[in-house]
């Protein structure tokens, strides 16, 4: 299979994207890392002690066995408000999480290049909003605790608020759409990092869909379904050489008599990511009460008419671990590699005897989450504290340049929306950095690139943009449009141009930022609009004032 790495879906060569892909920084790089084999990591901790969600979440290995010809239908459901005739429906509950990530690059001579990060959190999470069905598309979420350590040494630590504190947040999951945070912690931006560790952890709600659809007993198996694992991994398994399966471990009781129930299930097998081969050992545990004996199974029935028991409860606790490796892609022997690995463990306590104070009072909420830039854009800052800007959820970070510039993406099927930002270097000529500031000379051999590459070219409107608009930010802004009619027939979009606007910022501090925004969106006005606020939104420097402490 390793001849398929670097592979699109469609079959399209990645290498070019790989090439620019291993000058990111390392954080960059860790901050997009997905799943999978069995992770051996302690339960998730701030300090010497378990967390208060991970005591009563372990994976027994002790206890009264059941009966392996017990069947046993799995449900996990949710309410807004806790139901006294279903208390086995999740309304609130905290989770403890401990997510460790590493970043290995091997080298010719020498040691290779290792980093790596702890996050360790404790969260409380109510839903807020649930389908006809029962499941969960809206909760509302407040971290209690979070501590963060690396030995990164670009990392810049939080300091006022600290990594994830002070936040409470809207999480909505919609079918076939991507994560959407609605920040309800006014004055407290959502930054970069925070919202890549939150999204790409799994949400415990969809988690429900590795459950099987039908009655199972300890020893059976039936196919995990890729959308299930897409949530593991962080990312969608292709459909080739797919082969994941789930089994029933193990059903057991707390102790002799007791209706405390642990069911254990594994996942198991080998897939393909677009960045490799990938093989998938998880371990997942579900906790449920025996239902009355009046629902339980009657010793003589025939097998036919013997009914499942309703094993109605929640996944308590998840153990997995992944290490994908990459070859470099420079390395002329083809003996070096990139590896991304990540461990994380992560548990659940949802019974209303075992939370704490704090965790029993329920989270505050509005009736509907504030959509505007303030409470859903990002905060991306500069590895380097160059600059830092605020940009929406949709595009997400897809490169980093070291000399100052980052690739937003959003990828959708119709085409990718890019916005693209670097600064101009400063070569210490006074002719040669006014000249690369200069609108006009962009303009020009930005139309020579394009017609060298055989692109047929729609000029639009070009020059300088509103002063009443732009000068109270310290800036000028020159906007140049264009439409791009690909001559490549493979690289043909449905509206049948890439729609372009190129951008020159000069600021008042003698630094000049150039942007180019491309998309197949028609009309493209509202990505226009989108990518002008960005550039409004871009300052020289860090968010914050450079930290005296070390840690978090």
């Amino acid at each position: 299979m390793s001849g398929r790495r670097g592979r699109t879906p469609n079959g399209r060569d990645e290498a070019g994207w790989r090439r620019k892909a291993a000058a990111w920084t390392a954080w960059a790089a860790l901050t997009t890392l997905a799943t999978a084999s069995r992770a051996q990591t302690p339960l998730p901790s701030l300090d010497d002690g378990a967390p208060p969600a991970a005591e009563a979440a372990e994976v027994p290995t002790a206890g009264e066995t059941q009966p392996l010809s017990l069947w046993y239908q799995f449900t996990e459901r949710y309410s807004a408000t806790p139901d006294a005739a279903h208390p086995a429906w999740l309304s609130q509950y905290q989770v403890g999480s401990r997510e460790k990530i590493k970043f290995t690059t091997e080298k010719a001579r020498g040691a290779p290049d290792v980093n790596e990060a702890v996050v360790q959190t404790i969260y409380t999470e109510r839903a807020v909003k649930t389908t006809p069905t029962q499941a969960a598309s809206d909760v509302v979420r407040r971290y209690d605790r979070a501590k963060l350590s690396t030995t990164l040494k670009s990392h810049r630590p939080f300091q006022n608020p600290r990594f994830l504190e002070q936040l409470t947040f809207w999480y909505r999951i919609q079918p076939g759409q991507p994560v959407e945070l609605y920040n309800l912690s006014e004055g407290r931006k959502i930054r970069q990092l925070e919202f890549d560790r939150i999204v790409s952890n799994p949400f415990l709600p969809q988690l429900a869909t590795l459950l099987p659809a039908s009655p199972r007993r300890v020893g059976d198996q039936w196919p995990a379904p890729r959308t299930a694992t897409a949530i593991l991994l962080g990312a969608m398994p292709l459909e080739e050489e797919y082969d994941v399966t789930a089994e029933l471990l193990d059903v057991r009781a707390a102790e002799a008599g007791s209706s405390a129930m642990t069911a254990e299930f594994a996942i198991k097998g080998t897939l393909l990511l677009e960045g490799g081969d990938v093989g998938l050992n998880v371990r997942v545990a579900f906790a449920f009460d025996l239902p009355g004996e009046d629902a339980r199974p009657k010793p003589g029935q025939p097998p036919r008419a013997r009914p499942a028991i309703a094993a109605e409860g929640w996944i308590s606790e998840i153990r997995m671990a992944e290490t994908v490796t990459t070859p470099l892609p420079d390395d002329e022997t083809g003996r070096l590699n990139q590896i991304q690995s990540r461990e994380l463990v992560l548990a659940r306590r949802a019974r209303p005897s075992e939370l704490g104070p704090e965790a029993a009072l329920p989270l505050i909420a509005p009736d509907e989450p504030p959509d505007d830039p303030a409470h859903t854009w990002i905060t991306y800052d500069d590895p380097r504290g160059r600059f830092h800007l605020e940009h929406p959820q949709s595009l997400r970070i897809a490169s980093v340049h070291p000399d100052g510039g980052v690739d937003l993406a959003d990828r959708r099927l119709e085409g990718n929306d890019v916005v693209s930002l670097g600064l101009v270097p400063k070569t210490g000529d006074p002719a040669k950095d006014k000249l690369a500031a200069d609108p006009t000379e962009h303009k020009r051999k930005l139309v020579q690139t394009w017609r060298e590459q055989g692109q047929e070219i729609l000029m639009g409107d070009s020059g300088w943009l509103k002063d009443d608009v732009w000068a109270p930010l310290n800036r000028r802004v020159y906007r140049l449009e264009a439409a791009l009619k690909p001559a490549d027939e493979q690289a043909a979009v449905r509206s049948g141009r890439i729609y372009a606007d190129y951008y020159v910022v000069q600021f008042t501090r003698d630094e000049t930022l150039v942007v180019t925004a491309m998309t197949v969106r028609d009309p493209h006005v509202a990505f226009r609009d989108q990518a002008e606020g960005i550039i409004m939104s871009f300052n020289l420097g860090p968010s914050e004032s450079p930290a005296t402490a070390v840690g978090p």
